[in-house]
């Protein structure tokens, strides 16, 4: 049965006796009955599921070190050898997309934003948008729930959520939890006419503070480089910093026209343009609850490095 197809499987109930492994035993020659097989080990080779997405040629519980090996096809198979048939699983690292190298959220039209890869628009419904199609096809250009995607994106291998357990496995840069969700609430409450970004500053600020980059941005374009400015959020107040993501050295001093605020919202609608602040009047309450649900089950303010 060496180089055979299997069907990918799931095991749905384990039954209380437990999985048994069962002994292969290689036939022999009938004119010899004494002659031992020289390799009496089980061949396997299997079809990677095309519903799910590896980022490299997946790992496989049982198995010998010496004897696996990778067939030619190694975006689509694997195979390896076992001395018996037994259980056996495919398994690659939950937490590989993390952390993030940067982060993105910004507005596409009225209710609409991109949150990194996913989008969110009124309703409460989001779509997962991205140019690699293998591996997601099934679940690509879907309107969802949060909840829903996030179950569809994770069973398809593209784990970018975080639950309590992911910082024992990423590093991350230590923040105030009050004051980075006060962030993505506000943040969530500006999409529609703002920009947010990751700041290589974010790692430098301190425990108690927050870096990144913010714009004003109505059109559903990329957001020209020279847009951006540096903000800086903490407990007590935001200010905009003088210093820019391409400075030498990161500075505290805040932008000589600008003024300390108590929160993000009041420092950015205190300069916003009349259609910007129209636009984030208007925004659902659908909309502004799914793009904090994504930011705070993403959590990029604190799995970015």
């Amino acid at each position: 049965m060496s180089g055979g197809d299997f069907v990918f499987g799931v095991f749905l109930q384990i039954v209380d006796s437990g999985l048994k492994a069962f002994p292969y035993t290689a036939e022999t020659s009938s004119s010899d009955d004494s002659e031992a097989p020289s390799d009496p080990h089980v061949g396997v080779s299997v079809t990677l599921p095309d519903w799910a997405r590896f980022l490299k040629t997946p790992k496989v519980a049982l198995w010998d070190a010496k004897r696996t090996k990778t067939s030619p096809e190694a975006e689509t198979k694997v195979s390896f050898r076992m001395p018996s048939f037994r259980p056996f699983v495919l398994m690659q690292e939950t937490y590989a997309n993390l952390p993030f190298q940067s982060w993105e959220l910004r507005p596409l039209s009225d209710n609409s934003a991109l949150v990194l890869c996913c989008r969110a628009p009124q309703e409460n419904l989001c779509m997962l948008q991205s140019d690699q199609r293998k591996g997601l096809a099934h679940i690509l250009g879907r309107w969802m729930s949060r909840a829903a995607l996030q179950r569809a994106m994770t069973k398809a291998g593209l784990h970018i959520f975080v639950n309590e357990h992911t910082h024992r496995y990423v590093h991350t840069c230590r923040k105030n939890p009050t004051t980075e969700h006060a962030a993505y609430q506000q943040m969530a409450l500006l999409a529609s006419a703002c920009a947010f970004s990751w700041s290589k500053w974010n790692t430098q600020c301190g425990d108690e503070h927050l870096v990144m980059q913010v714009c004003e941005h109505l059109p559903p374009t990329a957001v020209p480089a020279g847009r951006w400015s540096l903000y800086l959020l903490g407990p007590q107040r935001v200010q905009r910093l003088e210093a820019t993501e391409d400075s030498e050295a990161f500075s505290l001093d805040h932008h000589p026209d600008s003024e300390f605020h108590s929160t993000l919202v009041h420092m950015l609608r205190d300069t916003m343009s009349p259609d910007g602040a129209a636009r984030t009047r208007e925004s659902g309450y659908r909309f502004v609850e799914a793009v904090q649900s994504l930011l705070c089950s993403t959590r990029p303010l604190l799995f970015s490095s």
